[in-house]
């Protein structure tokens, strides 16, 4: 049992805890992308952190329709 939180296996937010394995590199900012969060890809097979960064990656606005 972890003197810390109390818990076998340690709870996450324990500095004790193992830290989650790095599947990856954000193709945009090169974050780490980690076992413990979700990750978006595209059809190229890049990951990404976030769809922001994915978004800013391929030039992707969001625009608005102009009135004639």
């Amino acid at each position: 049992m972890c003197e810390v939180c109390r818990s076998t296996p340690c709870k996450s937010a324990c500095p004790n805890a193992p830290k989650p394995q790095v599947m990856g590199y954000c193709r945009m900012c090169n974050s780490e992308l980690r076992s413990d969060y979700t990750y978006f890809r595209d059809t190229n097979d890049d990951m990404f952190c976030s769809r922001e960064c994915a978004d800013t990656f391929h030039g992707i606005t969001e625009e608005e329709w102009e009135g004639d």
